[in-house]
């Protein structure tokens, strides 16, 4: 019955978080969890057929599976956070683990590879969240790792040590009941942290896609007011760094949407954003205030120079061009 309710469980998160990528494929965490609970749902069933298939060949199953429901957890993180995690380490840790397992007929200490080689894989996670702690979700999920990383090092110590023989026929049927318990409560809160995360990531999408110009890519005039506002709530800070403010428009573009037609018009604004997104990224902020007129905020460091580097892009900018046709009546 326990078993049956932990698979039932695990098949409602694959489907909800399939469900989540399907809705939006910009949520690729979501479709790297579905794949999670997947492979645990495969491990689970191999675990629960032992009596049926030949044990050494479910076991060669078996462990692949559970490391790839890490291997998973580990790519959402990098999806998250669009750091990738160390692939070659991960690849290196799971050939190890088989080499191991394989080398031993011994199950108690097949058992405890398994659990550590699935650690040591959840470490190479460590790297993709330690450099985004800065929200609270993320710190949400760095402590959840280190949890869970906690607990695939702990459980093997009941093998190790022996401790369970007065409370259990035998130390493995011991470590069983502890392995199904602490799994299904992990996966709970685990899936539960990333539906917060993946709703906040959900929010803070929409937020940016209202901020931004979808021609230009650049912000728009609410982005830009946005960060104003946030200059004039500290003032101090605004006195003591300074910051150069540039104010830009294209001559005779009405001619070239009157000439050409505003297609080429939005392909030449989309251009131009382009060309300041690349010279501008390290400078400070852009936006497209509105029709072809453009204001950047320079930071507190690019802001001395900003007559050069204003310079530069209106340079780079008058060297664009276009092979476009004038369009004719009819």
């Amino acid at each position: 019955m326990f078993n049956l309710m932990i698979g039932m469980i695990t098949l409602l998160f694959f489907v909800a978080f399939m469900a989540i990528y399907i809705t939006n494929r910009q949520m690729k965490a979501a479709g790297w969890i579905s794949l999670t609970f997947l492979c645990g749902m495969v491990a689970q069933l191999i675990d629960q057929n032992r009596d049926i298939l030949e044990p050494y060949f479910l076991d060669r199953l078996a462990e692949p599976a559970i490391w790839s429901s890490c291997i998973c957890v580990v790519m959402a993180y990098g999806s998250r956070t669009h750091i990738r995690p160390n692939r070659k380490m991960i690849g290196t840790l799971c050939f190890i683990g088989l080499a191991m397992v394989s080398a031993t007929s011994i199950i108690p200490l097949q058992a405890i590879f398994m659990e550590w080689i699935c650690a040591a894989i959840l470490m190479c996670g460590i790297p993709v969240l330690r450099h985004h702690r800065d929200k609270f979700t993320h710190n949400l999920l760095y402590i959840f790792n280190l949890f869970s990383i906690g607990m695939f090092l702990a459980r093997p110590f009941i093998l190790i040590t022996g401790v369970a023989p007065g409370l259990w026929e035998n130390s493995f049927a011991f470590y069983q009941a502890v392995l199904y318990l602490t799994s299904s409560i992990t996966s709970v809160i685990g899936a539960n942290i990333i539906f917060v995360a993946l709703g906040a990531d959900l929010i803070e999408q929409h937020q940016k896609e209202a901020m931004a110009d979808p021609l230009t890519g650049l912000l728009n005039r609410r982005g830009m007011s946005s960060i104003f506002r946030k200059m004039d709530a500290d003032p101090d800070r605004l006195r003591q760094t300074g910051r150069a403010v540039l104010l830009f428009d294209i001559d005779h573009f009405k001619s070239v949407n009157d000439e050409f037609g505003h297609e080429v018009g939005d392909t030449v604004l989309a251009n131009i954003g382009k060309t300041v997104q690349q010279i501008m990224a390290h400078h400070g902020e852009a936006s497209r205030s509105g029709g072809e007129e453009f204001v950047f905020l320079f930071n507190p460091e690019s802001s001395p120079a900003a007559f050069l580097v204003a310079e530069h892009l209106r340079v780079a900018i008058s060297l664009l061009s276009m092979k476009v046709c004038p369009m004719t009546d009819g």
